[in-house]
C-alpha cells in the first residue's frame, strides 16, 4: 500500500475557489397564513359533508320505515284475496252440488211427467 497524506483528498489538491451561486429567493416558510386558511376550508367542507351524511342517514331511516310500513299493507291485501279466493271456490262447489242435486231432481220429474209412469 502505498502512504498518502490524510488531508489530501484521494483525486488530488483541494481547489481554492469555488463557484458562486447566486443565493435562492426567500421560501414563504415564515407565513402559514394560506396554510391556515387552506386546512379552515378543508374543515368547513368535511363539516359540511358530515351534516350531509348525517341528514342521509335519517332520511334513509325514514325511508326504511315506510317501506315496512308497505309491506305491511301489501301482506295484508295479499291475505285479503287469499280469502276472497278461498271464499269463491267455497261458493262455487256449493253452488256446484246445488246445481247438481237440482239437476238430478229435474230429471227425476221429467222422467215421470214424459215417461208417463
Amino acid at each position: 500500500m502505498s502512504s498518502s497524506k490524510k488531508t489530501d483528498p484521494p483525486g488530488g489538491s483541494i481547489p481554492s475557489l469555488f463557484a458562486d451561486v447566486p443565493p435562492s429567493p426567500p421560501l414563504p416558510s415564515g407565513d402559514y397564513s394560506y396554510t391556515v386558511e387552506l386546512v379552515g376550508s378543508i374543515q368547513n367542507q368535511l363539516g359540511k359533508l358530515t351534516e350531509a351524511t348525517d341528514t342521509l342517514k335519517e332520511v334513509v331511516k325514514e325511508q326504511g320505515k315506510k317501506i315496512d310500513d308497505v309491506s305491511k299493507k301489501v301482506d295484508e291485501v295479499r291475505m285479503d284475496i287469499h280469502g276472497a279466493k278461498s271464499g269463491m271456490k267455497v261458493l262455487m262447489w256449493v253452488i256446484g252440488v246445488f246445481g247438481t242435486l237440482f239437476g238430478l231432481i229435474l230429471a227425476a220429474f221429467f222422467r215421470k211427467i214424459l215417461g208417463g209412469g
